[in-house]
């Protein structure tokens, strides 16, 4: 009897496994991107990973930028782009 001959599907197989993991990383985004785009941030974690922060506030506070009238409850920002 003869056997069939899997070689070609096994490296096949390989090949599409290590092309999926070099393309996670250019698929995955930035890292370092400053959208909010859900509750609390990119990791739900409420920290920014933005390296133009300021150190300390200043006396006066913070400038306010915008202001939205969102009611009673529990409520966060999201950004993305300019919206």
């Amino acid at each position: 009897m003869k056997r069939a001959n899997t070689t070609g599907r096994q490296l096949l197989l390989l090949w599409a496994i290590l092309a999926s993991l070099c393309a996670q990383p250019l698929l995955a985004g930035d890292e370092d991107s400053d959208t909010w785009p859900q509750y609390r941030g990119k990791y739900r974690d409420g920290i920014s990973h933005s390296k133009d922060l300021l150190p300390s506030w200043p006396a006066e506070g913070p400038r306010e930028v915008w202001r939205v009238a969102v009611g009673p409850g529990f409520s966060g920002i999201s950004l993305s782009g300019d919206r």
